[in-house]
């Protein structure tokens, strides 16, 4: 998929939809089918998931109107920076707000990675390509789709069922990702790989916060049933300590820019008052 000429949308900071473009050819599927009636999937409604305002078709594509996150994907600030506790475990809380919301919806996003996650011009994360999603309340699948290293073991074998607890996977493998600056598996060929994420014992030595390691633990449980949920992970020691204070600080620093923006303001509105005030004319 690609986002249409920009030059159509001449304000970056504009939060009105933009237009997508996806070939259904080179849509991202392992197995399975999907028709164009599909696609995309409209994701639910929530401050950390990408809004669809509509799409159309024709014989060739898919348009989808989309939120426009100027900051772009959160894959390349991850590659440009060290995550630190504070930062990856902010937006691991807002991942997990977004899924929990799906979730409670009987919704699967089954492709969590963060090249599916954006970033908004203020740094907020959102949850977007819902094109592997499904609508699944009450049930487990067996088709295989996703990102090949951040797929739940639950999800490397046709034999295998799965569910909502295969998105809380990929939010391990993408903080581990975060922490770490490279995921827990990856190996020369996909049939390695498949295997790793089966069998291999994980790495943890990277990482300096206990706290941090006992989450990475729940999270990237191979037994799904014992696997936390997303509700699970919002309330978790280590998310809870350093998102919580980054997102107290963050709100605090907006709070001033807005009460300085305010003033500002004013100030200017005041002094336009002025200057068109005739002065008065003396007798």
């Amino acid at each position: 998929m690609r986002i249409m000429d920009d030059s159509a949308f001449p304000d970056p900071t504009d939060p009105h939809p933009r237009c997508i473009r996806y070939d259904p050819k080179k849509l991202k599927i392992i197995s399975g089918g999907v028709s164009s009636r599909q696609v995309p999937t409209s994701p639910p409604q929530h401050s950390n998931i990408i809004r669809l305002y509509g799409y159309f078709y024709d014989v060739k594509r898919v348009y989808a109107m989309l939120e426009y996150a100027p900051r772009g994907e959160l894959s390349k600030d991850m590659q440009k920076f060290n995550f630190t506790h504070a930062r990856s475990a902010t937006y691991i809380y807002q991942l997990a707000h977004a899924l929990d919301y799906c979730h409670n919806r009987g919704v699967i996003h089954r492709d969590i990675n963060p090249s599916n996650i954006l970033l908004s011009v203020s740094g907020e994360l959102k949850v977007g390509d819902f094109g592997c999603a499904v609508h699944s309340p009450g049930s487990r699948r067996t088709a295989v789709w996703g990102t090949l290293s951040y797929l739940a073991p639950e999800m490397t074998s046709m034999d295998s069922m799965h569910d909502f607890k295969c998105d809380v996977w990929s939010l391990g493998v993408t903080a581990y990702e975060m922490l770490c600056r490279r995921v827990p598996f990856k190996k020369a060929s996909e049939e390695e790989t498949l295997l790793a994420i089966q069998n291999d014992k994980i790495d943890f030595s990277f990482i300096d916060c206990e706290e941090a390691i006992r989450f990475l633990k729940r999270v990237l449980e191979r037994n799904a049933t014992v696997r936390i949920t997303a509700a699970e992970v919002i309330q978790d020691p280590w998310v809870r300590l350093h998102a919580e204070a980054s997102l107290t600080q963050c709100r605090a620093a907006l709070e001033d820019w807005e009460a300085a923006r305010r003033a500002t303001a004013t100030t200017f509105m005041s002094a336009c008052t002025s200057a068109s005030t005739p002065s008065s004319t003396r007798t």
